[in-house]
């Protein structure tokens, strides 16, 4: 149990760092305990009958993109629009075809603003997922999530 307490109190280097190295920063978050993409994949290979799981899918984002959610150009907002459209509505219609989804980055859900950030509609157009992917990345730079 230390040993996992241990790792939760390491945070990454700050946020000049981690943008210098996003790899090194991407393997921080797949082994940060309290992220999604770290105990999720333990959860389900230890699911059984009782416990539903949702169906879900973690999404690794490049380096320009997410490097785009601080918006310090102009075109960063159509970079992560062009992201979407080519990327995660053609995974959003393969994997939950017709459905509407719950997405997160690995810390942070913003729930508590439910249809501004972590719930698509199937028939959310690439500009308004991405504007709900924008503010989920922004509120969770805000709460030092790291997600």
């Amino acid at each position: 149990m230390d040993d996992i307490l241990d790792k939760i109190k390491a945070l990454p280097p700050d946020e000049e760092q981690m943008s210098i190295n996003h790899c090194e920063f991407m393997r921080f978050l797949r082994n940060y305990p309290i992220n999604f993409s770290y105990w999720f994949p333990k959860v389900v290979l230890r699911r059984n009958d009782i416990v539903r799981m949702p169906k879900s899918i973690i999404v690794d984002v490049p380096e320009d993109i997410y490097r785009a959610f601080f918006h310090e150009r102009e075109e960063d907002h159509n970079k992560i629009v062009v992201w979407v459209l080519d990327n995660i509505l053609p995974t959003l219609h393969n994997v939950f075809p017709g459905k509407d989804v719950f997405i997160k980055n690995g810390c942070f859900s913003n729930k508590f603003e439910f249809n501004k950030s972590c719930h698509i509609l199937m028939t959310d157009s690439s500009r308004i997922i991405s504007e709900k992917i924008e503010n989920l990345q922004y509120l969770s730079l805000i709460h030092d999530t790291y997600g």
